[in-house]
C-alpha cells in the first residue's frame, strides 16, 4: 500500500459522498483527509448567456452555497471528529477546482466518486477523471456508485491464501 500523506476527496454532496470519504479512509488510514465540493447554480452559463440579472444568479448562487454547507455540515458530523479531516466548498467547475486544490495542498491522491447516473452524468464524471489523470500531480482513486463499492468483506490476498 502507498504511504499517502494528503488525500482530496472529490465529493457530490447530492449522491453518496460517505462511500468516497470510506474509501480514501481505507486506501489511505494516515492520511490527511480535504473533503471537497464544487458547486454551481445549476444552468448557470445559459442563464448568463439568457441575460438573467446578475444579481439574480447571485442570489442562486448564495442559496446553492447554503446547501452545499448544510449538506457538508451533516457528512463532516456523520464521521465524528476525525482528525486530519478539512472541509472545502468552492464554486466553479469540477476539474479545475480539484486540480487546484491538488496542487494548492500537495495532496498524492485525489479520490473522486462515480454516480453513473445518467449518460450525462456518465460523460461530465469521466470527463473530470480525465482531466484528473491526464493533468494531476498525484494518484486518482475513481470509487464505483453506491451497491458497487468497496466490499469489506471480500478476503484479503493473504486470508484467501491461507483458506
Amino acid at each position: 500500500m502507498f504511504p499517502y500523506r494528503r488525500v482530496v476527496v472529490a465529493v457530490d454532496l447530492v449522491t453518496s459522498p460517505a462511500e468516497a470519504l470510506a474509501s480514501a479512509r481505507v486506501v489511505a488510514p494516515r492520511a490527511s483527509l480535504d473533503v471537497l465540493h464544487v458547486y454551481r447554480v445549476p444552468f448557470e452559463g445559459k442563464l448568463q448567456n439568457a441575460g438573467v440579472p446578475a444579481s439574480a444568479i447571485a442570489d442562486q448562487r448564495v442559496e446553492a452555497f447554503q446547501a452545499a454547507v448544510d449538506r457538508m455540515a451533516s457528512l463532516m458530523l456523520a464521521q465524528n471528529p476525525l482528525p486530519g479531516l478539512t472541509a472545502h466548498i468552492v464554486h466553479g467547475s469540477a476539474a479545475v477546482e480539484v486540480l487546484a486544490k491538488e496542487r494548492a495542498l500537495g495532496a498524492d491522491l485525489v479520490v473522486v466518486s462515480r454516480s453513473g447516473k445518467t449518460l450525462v452524468e456518465e460523460w461530465l464524471i469521466q470527463g473530470v477523471t480525465s482531466r484528473l489523470l491526464e493533468e494531476g500531480t498525484g494518484d486518482v482513486l475513481v470509487v464505483p456508485a453506491r451497491g458497487r463499492g468497496i466490499d469489506r468483506s471480500a478476503p484479503t490476498s493473504t486470508s484467501a491464501a491461507a483458506a
